[in-house]
Formats: C-alpha cells, structure tokens, sequence
C-alpha cells in the first residue's frame, strides 16, 4: 500500500472514529441488535417465569407435552425463552445434567431442515438429503433415551408452507414422543386452526399457551431507553425524542425491533451531519425517511420489473391527475408506454391483469369493480402504499433507470423528485 494513501486513510478513518466517540458506547452495535439479551430485560418478566416453570415441571417429571408462545412479532417472545433457558440449566444443574434444551429457528419453510439441525444441535451428524422424516425422528428417538430434550421452534409458521403431513407428525411427535416435550413460538394467535388431523391437535396442550402482548408506549419507552443508555452517549437521544418513537412503535404494533433498527438511523443521522444529540424534530424526519425506505426497499426487492412498471404507470397517473383513484384502462396505455420506452415487449391484458392482481394481493393497491353507464365493468385502482415509498422505488431501483428520465410529474411536484 502506498504511504501516501495509507496515512490519508488512517486520517479519515482517525476522523471518523472521533465523531463517533462523541456518539457511541463502545459495544453499541451488540446492543441495537434485535438478538442482545439484556441484562435487564424489561416488561416480561411474568412470561419469562412462566416459561421457566413449564420447563422445569417437563424436565423434573420427564414429562411430553408442548408450551405454545404467540404474540405479534417483536414482542420479546425469543428473548424469553433464551433468557429461560439459561435460567433453567443453571438452575437444574446441581439436581440434573442428564437434560438438553434447544432453541430452533425455522429459518425457511422446509421440515427438514429443522430436523437436521436438530440432529447437528445434539451433536449428530446427518446428511441434508436422502434421509427420510422417519430416519431423523428415529435418531433424535435414540438420543431421547438416554437425556431428556425439550426442544423449541422458533419461527414456527414457516413450517406451514411445508406438506401439511409432514407438518403435523412433527407436531404429533414432540408432544407424544416418551422423554420430549417441546415449545412452538408462532406469530399466528390461530396455529391451531392449521391443524385438520384430530390425534395432532388433541396432543397440542392450549392450556401451556403464554401470550405476549404489544408493548404499549410506555414500555416501548422504558426498553428503549435501557438500550440507548447502553449504546449511546449520555443525553445523545432527548427525552422527549425518545418518547416520540415510543409512540410511534407502539401504535405501528408494538414490534421493538423496528425502535432499534430506527436508533441505529439515529447514530447514522447524526453521523452524517455532525450532531451530538437527537432532537425531537430530528426524530420525526428520521421516523418518515425509515418508513418510506422501509417500504421502498420492500418494493425494490419482492416486486417483479413488470410489476414495479404497473406501478409506476399507477402513481404517475394519481400525481399528473392529483387523484387517489385511477381507471385500469389508462394505467394498461401507460405501462404499455414505458415498456416502450425501456425496449421491452407489450403485454397483453390477461397478463396486465395478472399483475394488478398480484399487486392487489400484496397489499400495495385495491381494486374496485365498478358498473359502467353503458353496459359492463371498469376497474378502479387506489393506492394502499405510501406515495413517496413509491418515489423511493422510482428513485432508486436500477432496474428503472432507463424509465426514470421519462416519468412526467407537474412541474409543481419536480421539488419532491
């Protein structure tokens, strides 16, 4: 490396690390992760012992049965039973060692999966594939014989997608298997209403089930702040910031994750414009920008170029004509304009209507059916997205590029562009 180049870079990066001194605590980044387990976790301490006595009475009596934990995401149901586990080996530890709990995360949709990690946690080797359900079960069966597992799933929905026999002897297996019980963290308030086989769900113990709440904004505060005085420099975030995303989080949903993720914007705002404390005012600009980017980003990576050309079509019509609703017939001559513009293909409208719908199933437009004066239906198409996520995308999405110069805002609306 040249020495020229190095003592410039060591200069910048000196500069930097001294703007972020005066804004972090040295182990910032572990704390604003969604995984840190506190060393005081707040508001939920109830579920925490619940989970720790259902998991003690399994062991101590070599029990099957489930424990069923839902609540909406980001209510502090991982960090619940992680915190429970630790609690409970090291409680159990001078009575008993001859016991295994383990924590899973259903990462995708597929069941076996889970099964081979399963095997990998206990220390067993197998193969991903060529393995049969039965093969593995067999195995984890074997080990069960000789140390007591109880064994949790997290993410548990995603094994919906899965075959639905497979689904629900996994299911039938954890709660019946001699010496193995298990824990099912799901999102769905309805899991069992996903279960047709009637052994499965008489197996199922509803009566084990912990609900975790949404944090309201009180509590949405009081964690927040435990993890900024552990992140950031004292009076780094006001109080009156602070309790502005606390609100904000809490009538989104309550999720934490999206107050900690909003915090690491924080220390980046700051960054940027050489701050050394967040105002209530800067925390309402940096709350709308990771909304629309949020949603933008969403937009950029699930959307099909075909999709996303549908759409623009959709918000260029609502800002020339200032209207929330337009007509499906002028957004099919529109798409169809840039598709020109960008070299591509028309389509026909058995497609275009393909993609409205799958826009209309994802939540981003609703469509409306409608009788015309002269006979027949018109389509009537409003927005259910935030406009300016859209802009984002436009903005952004390289795969637009070439339709970017093209879109036609007022002129009253380039200031936003």
């Amino acid at each position: 490396m040249d020495e020229h180049f190095f003592k410039k870079l060591a200069e910048n990066v000196s500069k930097k690390q001294s703007i972020k001194s005066k804004i972090y605590k040295p182990n910032w980044r572990k704390v604003l992760d969604s995984c840190y387990i506190p060393r005081n976790p707040r508001h939920r301490e109830r579920e925490i012992t619940a989970l720790c006595d259902h998991l003690i009475d399994f062991i101590k009596s070599g029990a099957s049965g489930n424990i069923l934990v839902y609540g909406n995401p980001g209510t502090g149901k991982t960090m619940s039973f992680l915190i429970a586990k630790q609690f409970v080996e090291r409680y159990l530890s001078e009575e008993s060692d001859d016991f295994k709990i383990l924590h899973l995360v259903a990462k995708g949709s597929s069941i076996t999966n889970v099964l081979v990690d399963m095997c990998t946690s206990l220390g067993i080797n197998v193969p991903a594939r060529g393995y049969s359900m039965k093969d593995y079960l067999r195995i984890i069966s074997k080990k069960a014989k000789d140390t007591y597992l109880h064994i949790c799933i997290d993410e548990f929905d995603n094994l919906l997608a899965d075959a639905r026999r497979k689904f629900e002897d996994v299911v039938y297996y954890l709660t019946r298997q001699e010496n193995v019980s298990a824990t099912f963290v799901t999102n769905k308030l309805d899991l069992a209403k996903e279960i047709r086989d009637a052994r499965v769900l008489s197996s199922l113990d509803t009566l084990s089930t912990i609900y975790f709440e949404s944090y309201n904004a009180q509590q949405c505060y009081d964690i927040l702040k435990s993890r900024v005085a552990e992140a950031f420099a004292d009076d780094f975030v006001s109080d009156d910031s602070l309790w502005l995303l606390a609100e904000h989080i809490a009538n989104e949903g309550g999720d934490i994750r999206t107050g900690l993720s909003i915090l690491v914007v924080c220390g980046k705002y700051a960054e940027e414009r050489g701050l050394t404390r967040i105002t209530r005012e800067d925390m309402q600009k940096i709350i709308k920008t990771y909304s629309i980017e949020k949603d933008g980003e969403n937009l950029i990576n699930t959307l099909a170029l075909s999709d996303k050309i549908v759409l623009a079509a959709i918000y260029t019509l609502m800002i020339e004509n200032m209207t929330n609703i337009v007509n499906s017939k002028d957004v099919f001559a529109e798409q169809d304009y840039y598709r020109t513009l960008m070299g591509l293909p028309s389509i026909s409208r058995e497609s275009f209507s393909v993609y409205l719908s799958r826009l209309n199933t994802a939540g981003i437009i609703s469509i409306k059916r409608v009788g015309k004066s002269g006979g027949g239906q018109e389509a009537l198409i409003e927005l259910r997205f935030p406009r300016e996520s859209i802009r984002y995308m436009l903005q952004k999405d390289e795969s637009l590029e070439k339709l970017r110069p093209y879109i036609r805002p007022p002129a009253r609306h380039l200031q936003t562009w």
